[in-house]
């Protein structure tokens, strides 16, 4: 596993240092999510372990 950083400024990113300003990954970060608008509703599914406090969810999985 690698440690790293979920931040958002609309889309949520996965990178392994914090960023700043407009949240764009560098080159090995990525997109969690695509682009969302103010209006648009943002939901993934995640497994938490309160426990553990680990958080683990599939990329590219929709919520439906």
């Amino acid at each position: 596993m690698v440690l790293g950083y979920v931040q958002s400024s609309r889309a949520v990113m996965w990178d392994k240092e914090i960023l700043s300003g407009l949240i764009i990954p560098s080159s090995e970060g990525m997109a969690l999510t695509k682009k969302i608008s103010l209006v648009d509703a943002l939901g993934f599914k995640a497994h938490l372990c309160k426990k553990c406090q680990v958080l683990i969810s599939k990329l590219n999985e929709e919520t439906k």
